[in-house]
C-alpha cells in the first residue's frame, strides 16, 4: 500500500512538472523551468540526507518529528477536535498544544501547513521534502521570469541569482521553514513585479495570492514581513509620484503618516511594540549567542562561527556602534578564512565572490556607469535593512547564512548587473541544439 502511494505521488510530481513546462515554455525563462525546479528538489533531498545521516539532528528532523506528533493527536483526540485546535485557535482542546506549541507561533504555523501535506504523503519525509522544494523552486522561477520581462538584457544575471546560486538553492529547499518563507516572499515579489511597470491593479487571483502570501510570511517570520511590505509600498508610491508629477509634499505627508502609524505595528506582532523593539533584539541576540557559543565550544571554547558585538545593550547608541559590523556580516560573512567545514567553505566562497562583485559595482558607480533608479534604491533599502537587523538577532554565522536567503537573490542579481558580469557559454555552442543548452543562445 505504501509503495503504491509513493508511486502515485512520484507520477503526480512528474505530471505537474511537465504540465508547467508546457504552460510556460514560451516565457523568457520557460526552457529552464524544469532544470531549475529539479535542481531545487535535488538540493532539498541533499539537505535531508545531510541532516538525517551525517549530523543526526537539526531543524528539519525536529519539524518532521513534531508533525508526526500533531498527526498522532488527530488519531488520539479525533479529527474535529484537532481541526478546531490547530486551525481555529481552540488550543485548550489538546493539552500539549496549549502548553508547548502555542508558545512558538511561527513554528506552529509551519507545522499546521505540514500536517495535511505530510499525512497525504504517507508520513514520508522525502515526499514532503520534494513538495516543499517544488513550491520554493517554482515560485522563485516566477520572480526571475517576471524580472526578465522588465529587464530583458539581464536574463543571465536573473537566472544565476534566483535559480542557480548554490547557497540560495540549498538553503531555500527541503523540509525547512525557509522553503515556505521563500515561497511567500517570492509570490509577493512576483505580484509586485507583474504590475509594477504598467501601474495596473492586481487581478482577483493575484490579490488572493498576495493576501495568502503576506499572511503566511507574517506568521512564519514576521520580521521579513515588516521590512518587505513597507518597502514595496514605498516603491509603488515612488512610481505613482513620478508618473503623475505629484508634489514632493504629498510624499512627505505620506511619509509622516507612515511614521505616525509605526506604534500600530504592535498589533501585528507584540515584539514590534516601539518600546520593546530594541530590548527584544538584544534578548534574542543573547539567547542565540548563548546557544551557538555552547554548541560551537564543544568543550573547546574558540568562538568560531560567531559574531561578537561590543557592549550590545538595549539602546540606540549601542546598536549604532555595532551597525557597521552587523551590516558587513549580513552582506558578506562568513568569508573563506572563517570556514571550518566544507559547507562553510562553499558559503564563504559565495560571499567572497559577492564582495568582489560589490567592489566592482562601486567602481562602476563612481565612474557613473550605473543608472540609479527608484527600483534600485528600493531594492538596496530592503537588502540593507535586513542585512543590518538579522546579525543582531542571529550571531551564529551558520544560521545567518540560512536567514540571508530572504534578500540574497536580489543582492546577487544587483551585484552581477552592477559589476556588468556577462556569462559566456560559447564553449557550449556545438551542443546548442540540446533544449536546455539552446536557451543560453536564444536572442
Amino acid at each position: 500500500m505504501q509503495v503504491a502511494l509513493y508511486l502515485v505521488h512520484i507520477v503526480f510530481i512528474f505530471w505537474l512538472l511537465l504540465f508547467l513546462h508546457k504552460k510556460y515554455v514560451s516565457q523568457p525563462l520557460g526552457k529552464i523551468l524544469l532544470p531549475s525546479v529539479g535542481l531545487k528538489i535535488l538540493a532539498g533531498i541533499s539537505l535531508g540526507v545531510l541532516y538525517k545521516y551525517f549530523y543526526g539532528y537539526g531543524d528539519t528532523l525536529g519539524y518532521v518529528d513534531d508533525t508526526q506528533k500533531l498527526i498522532g493527536f488527530v488519531h488520539q483526540y479525533g479529527l474535529v477536535k484537532a481541526i478546531k485546535c490547530y486551525y481555529f485557535l481552540d488550543y485548550d482542546l489538546i493539552p500539549r498544544v496549549a502548553t508547548y506549541y502555542y508558545r512558538f507561533p511561527g513554528i506552529f504555523f509551519f507545522l499546521k501547513i505540514l500536517v495535511p501535506i505530510h499525512w497525504l504523503c504517507g508520513s514520508n519525509y522525502w515526499l514532503t521534502c520534494t513538495y516543499l522544494s517544488f513550491c520554493s523552486g517554482f515560485t522563485m522561477w516566477l520572480v526571475a521570469n517576471s524580472l526578465i520581462k522588465l529587464f530583458p538584457s539581464t536574463k543571465m544575471q536573473a537566472s544565476v541569482a534566483f535559480l542557480f546560486f548554490p547557497s540560495i538553492v540549498f538553503w531555500s529547499s527541503g523540509l525547512m521553514r525557509e522553503s515556505l518563507t521563500m515561497s511567500a516572499i517570492a509570490l509577493i515579489w512576483y505580484v509586485f513585479l507583474e504590475n509594477y511597470r504598467k501601474l495596473s491593479l492586481p487581478n482577483w487571483w493575484q490579490i488572493i495570492l498576495l493576501i495568502i502570501s503576506a499572511y503566511s510570511l507574517l506568521m512564519l517570520k514576521y520580521y521579513y514581513f515588516v521590512i518587505l511590505i513597507p518597502v514595496l509600498i514605498l516603491a509603488i508610491a515612488w512610481v505613482i509620484l513620478k508618473k503623475y508629477n505629484i508634489s514632493v509634499w504629498v510624499l512627505l505627508s505620506l511619509l509622516l503618516v507612515f511614521i505616525i502609524s509605526i506604534p500600530a505595528l504592535k498589533y501585528i506582532h507584540p515584539n514590534l511594540n516601539i518600546d520593546k523593539v530594541l530590548s527584544v533584539m538584544v534578548k534574542n541576540h543573547n539567547i542565540n549567542y548563548s546557544f551557538c557559543f555552547e554548541a560551537a565550544s564543544g568543550g573547546n571554547i574558540d568562538g568560531q562561527g560567531i559574531i561578537f558585538f561590543k557592549h550590545l545593550v538595549g539602546n540606540a547608541y549601542s546598536l549604532l556602534l555595532n551597525l557597521p559590523k552587523s551590516l558587513f556580516a549580513g552582506l558578506f560573512r562568513p568569508l573563506l578564512p572563517e570556514g571550518n567545514n566544507i559547507f562553510y567553505y562553499i558559503v564563504g566562497f559565495g560571499n567572497f565572490t559577492m564582495l568582489i562583485l560589490f567592489l566592482m559595482s562601486i567602481n562602476r558607480l563612481i565612474l557613473k556607469k550605473i543608472q540609479v533608479t527608484g527600483l534600485l534604491l528600493i531594492s538596496i533599502l530592503f537588502i540593507v535593512l535586513l542585512a543590518v537587523l538579522l546579525p543582531f538577532t542571529t550571531p551564529n554565522l551558520g544560521t545567518l547564512a540560512r536567514y540571508k536567503i530572504a534578500y540574497q537573490p536580489i543582492m546577487v542579481y544587483l551585484l552581477l548587473c552592477g559589476a556588468n558580469i556577462n556569462f559566456s557559454f560559447s564553449f557550449l555552442e556545438k551542443y546548442k541544439h540540446y533544449p536546455f543548452i539552446s536557451y543560453w543562445f536564444d536572442k
